[in-house]
């Protein structure tokens, strides 16, 4: 079994003068011991052999997991190959499909050109995105119809511009786009601010940036988010010479099989787009998101380098959708996804990048923000708690019942 622990943090050495009198002394270790302390390496090995009792038996083949508090460096384990073929062990930074964890970055991307008043949260964007903007909705009959309303940033960042996903909504797998369709998507199924689906319309923050900053998505991000923070793995384009360092992907066999199929072709299929989607392009490291989330955790900046003001990261942590209805998910056939309804999907809130708590399941505070990926990468950020979690995995379907109940376990002993 190929597993790894990783101690990742800062230890801090002092050493008492000698002139220092016995009571003086006596005294600071009566306040060192009424102050809170930092894990240490017996905390971590602790920490350790709870992970390793909690995934043992799984048939998940690799998977890293990262426990991130505001202050030191995070806690990583992994387990077992990074290729399952041919045994190469899984690393901190060994590269995964991130997929709609990609969201989350390209939300704080864009909530930077908020704060420099390029644009405005309820600014309407018909004028800016025109190809978006004329995009029809698909009523319930089939037909399509235009929309009166204009959409706001605000609306696609909480999914609420009335934009789904093929593999999330029947009506929509069923559309036959007609010959010289002249629309980058397919059509909305709602008027925007009525309901919340989840859907593409994070790709279109994305195409935003591109035109108020000038700049292409994976130059943007590299300059003011992934580059700043330290990121060095986190790209829509793998380079060359890190390509062996994706993991492999697979599939989950059903029933009681305990093999996973391995998609050798897909491992490295589409490293080099030539367009960048901010809903799930992103491969990143389970380091490398560590410190995005570790970021977060700190109010919008890490070791002196500020990306967010605390305020906006205060406001991403806020319900940005009211009452507004959440459509349960279809379960479209022939898609990679297991169970749509599963309880790891939005429940009636919403922030400016990811879902809210409001169940305090697995010991999170209430108003834990979380998401996910495709290929069963999970994460959820405690700020009460000043804790973070995140699971990276690489197989389909999406919500597999193994990978969720892992994560949950992994939350409980993070959060608890």
């Amino acid at each position: 079994m190929l597993t790894r622990k990783f101690f990742i943090q800062e230890r801090v050495v002092s050493t008492l003068m000698k002139s220092i009198g016995f009571t003086l002394i006596l005294f600071l270790v009566f306040l060192q011991s009424a102050r809170p302390q930092k894990a240490n390496a017996l905390d971590l090995n602790n920490l350790s052999s709870k992970f390793d009792h909690l995934t043992s038996g799984i048939r998940i083949p690799a998977f890293s997991i990262a426990r991130i508090e505001r202050s030191g460096s995070p806690y990583i384990y992994v387990h077992g190959p990074a290729l399952w073929s041919e045994g190469k062990p899984l690393t901190i930074n060994s590269i995964f499909r991130i997929y709609s964890m990609t969201k989350a970055i390209a939300s704080v991307g864009m909530l930077q050109l908020v704060e420099q008043k390029q644009i405005a949260l309820d600014d309407p964007l018909n004028q800016i995105l025109p190809e978006m903007a004329s995009i029809p909705i698909l009523m319930p009959d089939g037909s399509l119809k235009t929309s009166a309303s204009p959409i706001t940033l605000r609306q696609l960042m909480t999914h609420t511009a009335g934009f789904a996903y093929i593999f999330n909504n029947q009506k929509l797998a069923d559309f036959k786009k007609p010959e010289g369709w002249p629309y980058k998507d397919y059509p909305r199924v709602f008027e925007p601010g009525t309901r919340y689906y989840y859907g593409t319309n994070v790709d279109w923050v994305g195409r935003l940036i591109e035109k108020l900053s000038g700049m292409d998505l994976e130059t943007y991000l590299k300059k003011n988010v992934t580059g700043p923070l330290g990121m060095s793995r986190t790209f829509f384009s793998v380079p060359d010479s890190l390509a062996n360092e994706i993991v492999s992907m697979g599939r989950m066999l059903p029933g009681d099989s305990s093999k996973m199929n391995e998609l050798k072709d897909d491992r490295t299929k589409n490293i080099h787009p030539t367009q960048y989607n901010a809903g799930g392009g992103l491969f990143s490291t389970i380091n490398d998101y560590s410190r995005f989330l570790q970021m977060i955790l700190n109010g919008g900046s890490l070791n002196g380098k500020r990306i967010l003001r605390k305020e906006t990261v205060d406001m991403m942590f806020q319900n940005q959708i009211g009452n507004l209805y959440t459509d349960p998910l279809d379960k479209v056939k022939g898609q990679n996804i297991e169970d749509p309804s599963s309880d790891y999907v939005a429940r009636g809130k919403w922030g400016l990048a990811w879902a809210l708590d409001s169940t305090g399941r697995n010991g999170r505070s209430l108003g834990t923000a979380y998401w996910s990926g495709a290929a069963n990468t999970y994460f959820s950020i405690d700020r009460k708690k000043g804790r973070a979690a995140v699971l990276f995995t690489n197989f389909f379907p999406f919500g597999h019942k193994e990978a969720r109940e892992l994560f949950y376990k992994v939350e409980n002993e993070i959060y608890r």
